[in-house]
């Protein structure tokens, strides 16, 4: 997709264009389609991962965490001499699937969710993540509602 890119970039003089160019675009977004990479598991840095980290920080210049590259590579050191398994699996999009899964378990709108993260669709909610117990819990309420509905209707046919 660089490439693709690039040499559209090159076709241009101003580079601000090639950003603009809707046939760039369609392109750029055909090759991110066909694309039969292996997807990256990324998972959600939380409070907990955080506090966990925090005994592990040093007063050193490489745990500033300057530019992103090291921030992600700073953050798995830290979560790997934290014992949290697969620190390899944090990337820089932890921090958004953190936020966005921590605002959404404290009942914020969606709406909200969407405005903190600069979302314009509806991608928030493929961040969100979400437990296996919280889904559980979810079907065992659908399942009570469904339970009291036909309960209520048949007591009513009598």
């Amino acid at each position: 997709m660089a490439g693709v890119k690039y040499h559209w970039g090159s076709m241009c003089t101003n580079h601000a264009d090639v950003d603009n160019m809707v046939a760039l675009q369609r392109e750029l977004q055909a090759a991110k389609k066909t694309n039969s990479a292996a997807v990256r598991t990324r998972l959600a840095l939380g409070h907990e991962q955080l506090i966990a980290m925090k005994p592990f920080i040093r007063n050193e210049p490489d745990d500033a965490m300057i530019n992103m590259r090291s921030l992600v590579i700073n953050m798995q050191r830290l979560l790997t001499a934290a014992g949290v398994p697969n620190a390899n699996q944090y990337t820089g999009h932890s921090f958004r699937r953190g936020g966005a899964t921590a605002l959404a378990n404290s009942n914020t709108s969606m709406h909200i969710i969407q405005k903190a993260g600069r979302w314009t669709s509806n991608a928030a909610q493929r961040y969100i993540d979400t437990s296996a117990s919280d889904v559980a819990a979810a079907q065992v309420r659908a399942a009570q509602s469904v339970s009291s509905v036909m309960g209520s209707a048949s007591s009513t046919r009598r």
